[in-house]
C-alpha cells in the first residue's frame, strides 16, 4: 500500500491504491486497514463529485471494493452504488450489478441505506436505456429480492413488466414463495426441454451450448427436498435423462450432469429408483456402448475418461461391484486438469448426496489415495473438491486418523477458501475429534486473513447458541 504512494501521477496512484487494497485489504491489521480504507473512500467520493474526473479510475473502483467488501460498512457500499447511479455512470453499471450480486447484503445495512439503494435501482429499471444493461446481467435483482422480499416488491413488479421471460424462468425459480406449487411446474418444463435437447443436439450437423443447465437445476431442486414430485413426473425425468446418456449427442459436461441426477434419485428417492430399476439396468447392460467421443467442441477439454468413471459411480449407487473398473480407470485422469476437476466434483457431489452415503471399502481405498494427492494440487478448485471428499470420508471411523491429520495440515497451510470450507463444516462433520476442532478454531481465530477470522467468529457464535 505504501509503495503505491510513490507514483508521481495522481490518478495512476489512486488506480494502484484501489487495485492494491483489493488484493491485500483482508491481510492488513485493523489500524492500517482503517487508515487506507478512509483514504480510498474519500478519494472515491471526490472522484464521484468532481466534474473533471479521470474516467479510467472507474474501471478499478468495484474491483478494489470487491476485495474488501466484507470488511466494510454495507451502508458505505450502498452509498457508493447510489452515487454511481446519481452521476449516471452507466459505463460501469455492469461492474456495479455484479458487485451488488456478490457483495451487497440489504440485511446488513441500515433501513435508510437499503431503501435508498432499492429506490435507485428502481429508477434504473424505469430508464429504458439502462434497462438494456440490466438485461445483460440481471442476477443481482433476484439476490436482492431474496434478501428482503418486502422492500423489493417494486423490483419484483418491474422485473415482471420489463423482463417477462426472465421473470418466468430463473428469477421465479429462485425467488418463488410457493415452492410446492411452482417447483413441480419448473421440473416438468425442464423435462420437456431435456427431451427436446436430446432430439435436436447434433441434428443436421448443428451443435449448441446451453444457457441453462436444466439437468443440474433439477438435481439441485431434488437435493433440497423442497417438493414432492408425482410419480409420472419422476418417471418421465428418469427416462429423459437416461436418453441423454443412451441416444443423445450432448457433450460430456451435460452427460455428467445426467449421471449425477440419476445417482441422486437412486440414493435419495429409493421408491422411484425401484420403480424405474429396469431403466437403470439398461444403462448397466449397455455400458460398453455408452463410451463416447466428444460430439461437441464445447466439452472437448474434458476427457471421456470422466464419463467412464461417472458411470462407475452410477453403478456403485445401484449396488454393483465395479471395484476393478475404477481401479483400472483412475490412473488415466492424471494428465488433464479439466478432467481431474470434473472427476473430483463428481466424487464430492456423490458423497454429499446424503449424510449416509459411503463408498464400498475397496473403492473408498482407491479414492482416498487419490484425494491425498489432490489435496496438494496447484489448482485451488481441485484442492477444494478434494477437501469436500475428505470431509465426507470421515463418516467411516477407519478414516478418522487420516482425516484429522489432513485437516490440521490444511488449516496450517492452505487458502482462505479451503479454511472457510472446513470451518463451515467443522461441527457438521462426524469423525472430527474435539482436539482437532479446538486446534482449528484456535488457528482461525487469529488467522492473517480477516475473512477467515470473520467466519470463525460466526461459527463459534452459531455453535455456542446451539449448545
Amino acid at each position: 500500500m505504501d509503495f503505491c504512494l510513490n507514483h508521481p501521477i495522481g490518478y495512476k496512484k489512486l488506480n494502484s491504491q484501489l487495485l492494491a487494497i483489493g488484493g491485500v485489504g483482508y491481510f492488513l491489521d485493523d489500524q492500517d486497514f482503517k487508515y487506507h480504507q478512509d483514504v480510498i473512500i474519500n478519494e472515491i467520493r471526490l472522484w464521484l463529485h468532481s466534474d473533471d474526473s479521470v474516467l479510467s479510475i472507474g474501471q478499478s473502483i468495484f474491483k478494489g471494493l470487491s476485495g474488501i467488501a466484507y470488511r466494510m460498512s454495507q451502508d458505505t457500499l450502498s452509498e457508493i452504488c447510489c452515487q454511481f447511479i446519481d452521476r449516471h455512470y452507466s459505463r460501469w453499471y455492469m461492474d456495479m450489478f455484479s458487485f451488488i450480486a456478490d457483495r451487497i447484503d440489504l440485511r446488513k445495512m441500515g433501513v435508510e441505506s437499503a431503501q435508498s439503494l432499492i429506490e435507485h435501482i428502481n429508477g434504473v429499471l424505469d430508464n429504458e436505456q439502462d434497462r438494456d444493461l440490466i438485461s445483460c446481467a440481471p442476477a443481482f435483482l433476484l439476490v436482492l429480492r431474496n434478501q428482503n422480499p418486502e422492500l423489493t416488491d417494486g423490483i419484483d413488479r418491474r422485473v415482471a413488466e420489463y423482463f417477462p421471460h426472465y421473470y418466468n424462468s430463473i428469477y421465479k425459480l429462485e425467488t418463488t414463495r410457493s415452492k410446492k406449487q411452482d417447483l413441480p411446474l419448473f421440473v416438468r418444463k425442464y423435462v420437456d426441454k431435456i427431451k427436446k435437447n436430446n432430439e435436436t443436439q447434433g441434428e443436421n450437423g448443428v451443435y449448441f451450448g446451453h444457457s441453462t443447465r436444466e439437468i443440474a437445476t433439477v438435481r439441485a431442486i431434488l437435493l433440497k427436498n423442497e417438493i414432492e414430485l408425482e410419480s409420472d413426473t419422476i418417471d418421465l425425468l428418469i427416462s429423459a435423462v437416461a436418453d441423454t446418456l443412451l441416444v443423445s449427442k450432448e457433450g460430456i459436461s451435460t452427460k455428467l450432469d445426467a449421471i449425477e441426477l440419476l445417482i441422486c434419485i437412486a440414493v435419495k428417492y429409493h421408491a422411484d429408483y425401484k420403480r424405474n430399476q429396469s431403466v437403470y439396468e439398461r444403462l448397466f447392460d449397455q455400458q460398453d456402448t455408452l463410451e463416447m467421443t466428444s460430439h461437441s467442441i464445447i466439452s472437448s477439454n474434458i476427457d471421456s475418461i470422466s464419463l467412464k468413471i461417472g458411470l462407475q459411480l452410477l453403478y456403485v449407487s445401484m449396488g454393483r461391484d465395479v471395484y476393478s473398473n475404477i481401479l483400472e480407470l483412475m490412473p488415466y485422469i492424471k494428465e488433464s486438469l479439466a478432467t481431474t476437476l470434473a472427476i473430483t466434483r463428481l466424487f464430492a457431489d456423490y458423497l454429499e448426496t446424503t449424510d449416509a452415503v459411503v463408498f464400498p471399502p475397496k473403492v473408498e481405498a482407491i479414492i482416498l489415495q487419490n484425494v491425498l494427492q489432490w489435496l496438494h494440487s496447484e489448482h485451488s478448485n481441485i484442492r477444494r473438491n478434494a477437501t469436500r471428499i475428505l470431509l465426507t470420508m470421515s463418516r467411516n471411523p477407519e478414516n478418522s486418523g487420516i482425516v484429522n491429520r489432513q485437516l490440521v495440515n490444511l488449516i496450517d497451510s492452505n487458502s482462505v477458501y479451503i479454511k472457510n470450507l472446513i470451518l463451515r463444516r467443522l461441527h457438521k462433520t462426524p469423525g472430527i475429534t474435539t482436539e482437532t476442532r479446538e486446534y482449528i478454531i484456535s488457528k482461525c481465530k487469529y488467522d492473517a486473513n480477516f475473512v477467515v477470522r470473520l467466519v470463525c467468529e460466526e461459527i463459534e457464535k452459531e455453535h455456542s447458541g446451539k449448545e
